[in-house]
């Protein structure tokens, strides 16, 4: 059992040295839509209304969010989006 309490403080330890991370967001608000965390960028923005997909690509493209899942995002990130 002391081992299991070790492997589990170990954890604690790396999860506060990777405070530089930041932490996932399982729904997250832009433009009064709650989009799921776990999708990507580009498909998520989609469901904001006027927004397709050529839009959708312009928009990753610009602000360089590419690939990113939005759960994943920072404020200042988000920020680029709605502008």
């Amino acid at each position: 059992m002391t081992d299991v309490g070790v492997f589990m403080s170990e954890q604690a330890t790396e999860k506060a040295e990777n405070k530089n991370e930041p932490e996932f967001r399982h729904i997250v608000r832009l433009k009064g839509v709650d989009i799921p965390g776990n999708k990507r960028v580009e498909r998520a923005i989609l469901s904001i209304k006027g927004v397709g997909e050529s839009l959708s690509i312009a928009i990753t493209d610009i602000s360089g969010l590419k690939g990113k899942k939005m759960g994943y995002l920072l404020d200042s990130e988000l920020s680029k989006i709605e502008d």
